[in-house]
């Protein structure tokens, strides 16, 4: 039996994939060009110790150009894969160690995985479909994401347009909150920065 939560959820993804989906190529493209900068002009982000990001993939906010740059500079990062129990991470060097996995999201290469054990003062990127101002984020109901930053001691930053936003998002117990909402027009600061 599906509680009403859940079933509010659920309506709420279908809302913001199809909203999220009207957006054009161009309003996508300069969007994303948008958070990406905003990203990284966070001293935060430019401070971490290791980044983990994930692929963005279809009408999500591109990370790759992200991705590419943290490459480039032979910055420490990790990208998430699916395992048995969940979403585990390890340390990607090259475009070319990344395969698609089980939803088509392109994650390392199963030769090429070692779990990691993230290092302190990293930055997660998540991905949404919603989030409010407080910090909430709907993803695409795994719960994979919720599930690691429960325990994730570094900085957690939503990628999202404003479109997304979202002020009445259902929320649960198991809900996490991030620490920062980056769009194209604003950085909102959920709550406190860990210590």
């Amino acid at each position: 039996m599906v509680n009403k939560t859940e079933q509010d959820k659920r309506f709420a993804r279908a809302a913001a994939r199809a909203a999220r989906r009207a957006l054009s190529t161009e309003a996508h493209r300069d969007a994303s060009a948008r958070i990406q900068e905003r990203v990284a002009a966070l001293p935060q982000y430019r401070n971490a110790t290791a980044l983990l990001g994930y692929a963005a993939v279809g009408d999500e906010v591109d990370t790759w150009p992200l991705l590419r740059a943290a490459w480039a500079e032979g910055r420490d990062l990790y990208l998430p894969y699916l395992t048995d129990t969940g979403m585990a991470w390890a340390g990607v060097t090259e475009e070319s160690a990344l395969l698609p996995g089980r939803h088509g999201i392109r994650e390392p290469a199963a030769d090429r995985r070692t779990e990691a054990t993230i290092p302190a003062g990293a930055v997660v990127l998540t991905p949404c479909l919603l989030f409010n101002i407080r910090g909430y984020r709907l993803g695409y109901g795994g719960g994979y994401f919720d599930r690691f930053l429960a325990g994730f001691k570094g900085l957690s930053i939503a990628l999202a347009f404003d479109l997304q936003e979202h002020a009445a998002l259902p929320v649960e117990p198991h809900d996490q909150r991030v620490h920062l909402v980056v769009t194209e027009s604003r950085t909102i600061s959920c709550r406190p920065r860990p210590e």
